[in-house]
């Protein structure tokens, strides 16, 4: 019966989840365009500025209904993102199965000027994003 309850509690989980990311990617994207900046101001954005204001919103939305699910409890909500284990371990896995990308892209394009920000919102940040919500927060 505790196996039911928590398949039930799983499921209904991913299905706020993938309510919430949907609401980001149809909503959020156009309140931001539409009623923030304006269509030609909110285009004109670099892509960091547009990553910080939609995707932290979306991840913020996850936060916020992983804290509904848990009655906000740190504890649970931590459990249930899969934030409650060692960060050291992942990042060492990260980097080296992402090393022959970074090898064979300075190979293919040489050495080109990056910086932190570029380095932070073209890799970081968007494989934080796709862990947290789409692995650990839907698959559990």
């Amino acid at each position: 019966m505790a196996e039911l309850k928590n398949r039930k509690n799983h499921i209904l989980i991913s299905v706020m989840v993938i309510l919430t990311i949907f609401v980001n990617e149809m909503v959020i994207n156009r309140f931001f365009a539409y009623v923030v900046f304006g269509p030609e101001k909110y285009h004109a954005l670099p892509l960091w500025q547009l990553t910080v204001y939609v995707r932290f919103t979306g991840l913020f939305l996850c936060f916020i209904v992983a804290g509904l699910l848990c009655s906000f409890s740190l504890q649970e909500m931590k459990t249930m993102l899969g934030l409650d284990q060692s960060i050291l371990k992942p990042l060492v896995v990260a980097l080296v199965a992402s090393l022959p990308m970074f090898i064979g892209y300075f190979f293919l394009h040489g050495l080109q000027e990056t910086s932190p920000e570029q380095i932070f919102f073209g890799s970081i940040f968007p494989g934080f994003n796709e862990e947290l919500v789409y692995r650990a927060f839907l698959v559990g």
